[in-house]
């Protein structure tokens, strides 16, 4: 049983599981694909110059690779869920931080979306309620339309107003 499904309460069912875009891995993919190529024709070079220490440049690549690793497991571990009664925010990935907005609270949602989100389908979502904090956001996140579509769907079909 994943942790989703512990959050789950009787009769409710998963509609829709979003994530931030896979846009927000781009700098940190761009930098440790970087990094790794210096560190490797840093250790190339190190074979023609001094054998001992090629091996250490080697090993330097942990570096890059685990950073990017670390970075995708957090990304993959941060969701937004729409299901048929609550909208769900996780994030975290060995302490968990989980935020619910009925959806019946959901007064309105607020999508902004630029030129390349619009080529790459994802955008910026405010989810206004009518609670004393508010405001969700939601930046960069994928299918922006199609999120904020099942929102309101799953909140008018609970006979919500």
């Amino acid at each position: 049983m994943n942790y989703l499904d512990k959050l789950l309460t009787r009769d409710e069912r998963v509609v829709r599981i979003v994530r931030d875009h896979w846009i927000t891995l781009l700098p940190t993919i761009l930098i440790d694909v970087a990094l790794g190529v210096v560190i490797t024709g840093l250790s190339v070079l190190g074979i023609l110059l001094s054998p001992p220490w090629t091996w250490f440049g080697f090993l330097l690549l942990v570096v890059p690779v685990g950073h990017l690793a670390h970075r995708i497991w957090v990304w993959r571990n941060n969701q937004y869920i729409v299901t048929n009664r609550r909208l769900i925010q996780i994030t975290g990935t060995v302490n968990k931080r989980v935020s619910d907005t009925l959806l019946e609270k959901i007064n309105d949602v607020v999508m902004e979306q630029s030129a390349l989100g619009r080529l790459l389908k994802f955008g910026y979502i405010e989810v206004i309620t009518g609670s004393e904090s508010g405001i969700d956001v939601f930046q960069y996140i994928a299918d922006p339309i199609g999120f904020k579509n099942e929102l309101f769907d799953q909140r008018d079909a609970g006979g919500c107003p």
